[in-house]
């Protein structure tokens, strides 16, 4: 029996070796203790183990007769019994393959370890075995054949396979009997009593262990395998550790390291000074951090995450809000799901976020970058700011689901990667009022250039006219345009490669177009221009000659009125000298044959007269 005992002090190890037992009680020590009546404290090398107080069960292993069933596997969770070969009391048949399973298990706290000891053992020895093993991982802990009884057997295991092979041979035996028994802690070990609160204590009925200077009414309420170490530390929730100075961990599993740290809350840890982790799984740390929300964390100086899983970090930052995040200076996320990083910010709604410098989110699923940028209460809306100095120049949204941005120096973006070969993208630079296309001649390449008729020629074949997208309201968002696969389809392709796409058309390419066609019209107007101008000289020429002609037209007709006035005075001499000679008579017919002539110049002079007439006028 002093054998067995000394041999249970093996249990709080993993390893079955020699061990010196001190045994030590209010008055007397001794060498080899007996670990059935009080704990120990064992030297193993160069180090010191405390055991607690143990008993084998005080089950009677022949109360709880097994025999091994080869059918299917047989699970038993007695601290004590008898396991016989799966033909019980004869001897096992041979010729017979027997492959035979037996489980011992423990759920128990109190257990400990399993003393296995073989009552009988006659089998053919190398050929049927009794396997002891681990059930967890199936590693063999002892095998045994033949007929000589093999030494007491400790498995530190809660389940345990016992395993019955045979090969089919005639080479049998008896077979074997093995009694089990359970050890156990006793819980009937005595109190610690007149504990003054200074020293080393490690008390193996509540495994507590607790080191330097404590409150004695601290150390009487300690937790069930606690921790406390340092000046007037307490570990009253179970599991749980606290170090340092004036620490408290009272929470199931908790943890308060530093100076006057608090962990109330189960699974929680308060590190640092002055810190407080009273919320369930929670974490405070560095300086006067409180993290009272369930699953919170609490890091910096003076934050607080009382929200449930919420983070505050940095200087006085507090999150407040379900699943809210605060970092940086002065920071407040109060909002579910909000977020906050930066200084003087706040996110105040559900799903907000603010970053910067005196940003706010105060609309729902709302955004503020910068610096003094705010969502000003706008569902949706995101608002970046750049930096100004004074709060009257806040950016702050003006309705809801929309981007509100302000960079006075002004936007780039860049479209493509390898900015070393080229920059490709749009900018609009200080008070701009309108996007600018990077259109440097020096970063281009494989120019064609326009065939300005075809253009124009494209221009007219295409839909042009005012639509609506389809789910607008007609009668509110109706726009003026032309079709993507029309523009594609008449611009889309050159010498080189595609252009765009049949959905869509770059404003780029569109003013491109435009300028071709405008490039196409101003060459016809120039053209039309030179034509009109010749006409023009046409025309002032033939108004020059028309003028002429009719001062000569004038000339002949004041020439033809004297000579009529002439003849009218010739027609009255002649009526007046119907007397005289014949010479008279034949000078006035001279007279009459020189006013015919005039008369056919004046006819041809007015015909010439009326033919330039008719060619001015068309």
């Amino acid at each position: 029996m002093k054998r067995l005992l000394a041999l249970l002090s093996l249990v709080l190890l993993s390893t079955l070796v020699t061990a010196q037992s001190v045994l030590i009680t209010p008055g007397a020590q001794s060498i080899n203790g007996d670990s059935s009546s009080q704990g120990q404290l064992n030297a193993y090398g160069s180090g010191l183990v405390v055991g607690p107080k143990v008993k084998l069960s005080e089950e009677d292993p022949a109360s709880n007769m097994h025999t091994m069933s080869c059918a299917s596997e047989i699970f038993n969770e007695s601290f004590a019994g008898t396991l016989k070969d799966p033909t019980g009391d004869a001897g096992y048949t041979g010729g017979i393959l027997y492959d035979c399973d037996f489980t011992l298990y423990s759920t128990s706290a109190s257990y400990l370890t399993t003393q296995i000891d073989f009552q009988v053992l006659d089998t053919e020895s190398d050929g049927d075995t009794v396997y002891v093993l681990n059930y967890s991982n199936s590693e063999v802990l002892g095998a045994y054949s033949g007929n000589e009884l093999p030494q007491t057997l400790f498995v530190n295991a809660n389940a345990i396979r016992i395993k019955f092979k045979t090969d089919n041979d005639a080479n049998v035996g008896a077979g074997f009997v093995l009694t089990w028994k359970s050890i156990i802690k006793d819980t009937t070990v005595a109190a610690i009593e007149n504990y003054s609160g200074e020293g080393l204590v490690f008390d193996v009925g509540s495994n507590a262990f607790w080191s330097g200077k404590h409150a004695p009414l601290d150390f009487e309420n300690r937790g069930l395998f606690s921790t406390a170490m340092g000046y007037n530390t307490n570990a009253s929730g179970q599991m749980s550790t606290s170090i340092g100075n004036s620490t408290s961990a009272s929470g199931f599993f908790s943890t308060a390291m530093g100076y006057k740290s608090d962990a109330p809350g189960n699974y929680s840890t308060a590190m640092g000074s002055d810190t407080d982790a009273s919320g369930d799984y929670s974490t405070a740390m560095t300086y006067f951090t409180n993290a009272s929300g369930d699953f919170s964390t609490a890091m910096g100086r003076s934050t607080t995450a009382s929200g449930r899983s919420s983070t505050a970090m940095g200087n006085n930052t507090e999150a407040s809000g379900y699943i809210s995040t605060a970092l940086g200076y002065e920071s407040e996320a109060s909002g579910r799901y909000s977020t906050v990083i930066g200084s003087y910010s706040k996110a105040s709604d559900d799903y907000s976020t603010a970053i910067g410098y005196y940003t706010e989110a105060s609309g729902s699923y709302s955004t503020a970058l910068g610096t003094r940028a705010s969502s000003n209460g706008r569902f949706g809306s995101m608002v970046l700011g750049d930096y100004v100095s004074h709060s009257a120049n806040s950016l702050k949204a003006d309705a809801g689901n929309r981007l509100l941005a302000r960079f006075d120096n002004g936007y780039k973006f860049y479209t493509n990667n390898d900015l070393s070969i080229s920059s490709i993208g749009l900018m609009a630079l200080h008070n701009a009022n309108s996007w600018s296309s990077i259109s440097d001649s020096t970063k281009k390449e494989n120019f064609i250039a326009s065939n300005g008729e075809e253009v124009l020629k494209s221009v007219s074949q295409m839909r042009i006219g005012t639509w609506n997208y389809k789910g607008q309201n007609a009668s509110k968002h109706r726009h003026w345009g032309v079709m993507a696969q029309d523009f594609h389809h008449h611009f889309g392709k050159d010498a080189y490669g595609t252009i765009g796409n049949d959905t869509t058309i770059a404003t780029a390419d569109f003013d491109g177009v435009s300028f071709a066609a405008i490039k196409a019209l101003e060459e016809r107007t120039r053209e039309l221009q030179s034509d009109l101008a010749s006409e023009m000289r046409f025309s002032a020429s033939l108004e020059l000659t028309t003028e002429k002609h009719e001062k000569k037209i004038e000339e002949l007709q004041e020439q033809l009125q004297k000579q009529l006035q002439r003849n009218e005075a010739y027609e009255s001499e002649l009526l007046s000298m119907r007397s005289e000679t014949m010479s008279v008579r034949a000078e006035s017919r001279t007279v009459q044959a020189e006013s015919k002539a005039l008369k056919e110049d004046f006819k041809e002079l007015k015909e010439m007269l009326l033919k330039s007439v008719a060619v001015k006028t068309k």
